[in-house]
């Protein structure tokens, strides 16, 4: 992996994706002959995001409403969302059996009780309030969400989500280390086994794959979108960003680069200096290997919410 980042965390994700390949190489038992974003996509289910909702007796007729709706996106088959709602009812629930994260936050809401908590996958809270419909609706979709579960069915092998940050030659600077990243995919440069995007075995005529089918099967699809801060449909995405990794939100100035792949999966990312070309195809060698681990919770990365029918997309590529 590549030396130049200036973040702790960023030297974490380097570290962990060479310490992933080399589990991987180890053991074939922990390895599989797809490359990871695939593997990904068929076998990783998306991780709920938990919402919490806290009643005393009866629930308001709003909230069985924003409850039920919760509901209504988990179960829906065609385009189905990961959340989930708990009701907890403080008239028959000990605080003391929650989860601590859930418990600390409900009693360190400043304006009275919560009436809903939401929680990443991770355990970190991004919403403290009363849920609405409009709410409801903003966080479990937006374009820019549509836009890379679209781009992930195409058979891209990541996304590279940019937000940028105030510095407009930083920003520039960033989006040509993104476009040479692309080039180099699109050109066949990122070292990958070509073989894993051919049959394992040679055609009916018997013969080997011709070099200008290897050639195309060297290439490796980068797809890239731009989400800015201040945009006010991508606030829930945002908001999830910002809490893969605690430190993020003191690094509000400067631009980042996260790597979305399989089912709206978030690496931690790369941020100011240490986002260049060399760092990110790090990064697209990792998920375009074949030798890697096949248990999700070992692999970096975090769930973002999606509504996307998963299933479907795995089913295309």
């Amino acid at each position: 992996m590549k030396a130049p980042i200036s973040r702790p965390s960023a030297w974490k994700l380097s570290w962990a994706l060479a310490a992933l390949a080399v589990l991987g190489c180890s053991d074939a038992a922990w390895a599989c002959n797809t490359p990871v974003y695939r593997y990904a996509m068929y076998n990783w289910p998306s991780a709920p995001y938990r919402v919490f909702h806290f009643h005393r007796g009866e629930p308001a007729e709003a909230d069985k409403a924003v409850n039920a709706a919760i509901e209504a996106l988990s179960e829906n088959r065609e385009t189905p969302t990961n959340i989930f709602v708990d009701s907890i009812d403080l008239t028959k629930t000990d605080l003391d059996k929650l989860p601590k994260p859930v418990k600390e936050a409900f009693e360190a809401h400043e304006d009275g009780e919560p009436t809903h908590l939401v929680f990443t996958p991770w355990g970190v809270k991004i919403f403290s309030g009363r849920l609405n419909k409009d709410i409801l609706k903003a966080m479990s979709e937006s374009p820019a969400r549509t836009r890379i579960a679209k781009l992930l069915q195409q058979g891209n092998t990541t996304v590279l989500l940019f937000v940028p940050g105030k510095d407009k030659k930083e920003t520039a600077r960033v989006q040509k280390e993104i476009k040479e990243v692309i080039r180099r995919g699109a050109s066949g440069e990122i070292p990958i086994d070509a073989a894993l995007a051919l049959p394992p075995t040679p055609g009916a005529d018997g013969k080997q794959p011709d070099e200008d089918a290897m050639a195309e099967a060297a290439k490796t699809k980068i797809a890239t979108i731009k989400v800015n801060r201040s945009d006010e449909a991508e606030q829930w995405l945002i908001r999830s960003l910002m809490t893969v990794e605690s430190d993020l939100p003191e690094l509000a100035d400067e631009p980042m680069v996260f790597a979305v792949y399989g089912r709206g999966r978030a690496l931690e990312p790369y941020v100011g200096k240490g986002i260049d070309a060399d760092n990110l195809t790090d990064v697209v060698m990792f998920l375009g290997s074949a030798c890697s681990c096949t248990v999700k919770e070992m692999n970096p990365g975090s769930d973002l919410l999606f509504k996307w029918n998963w299933d479907t997309t795995a089913e295309v590529l």
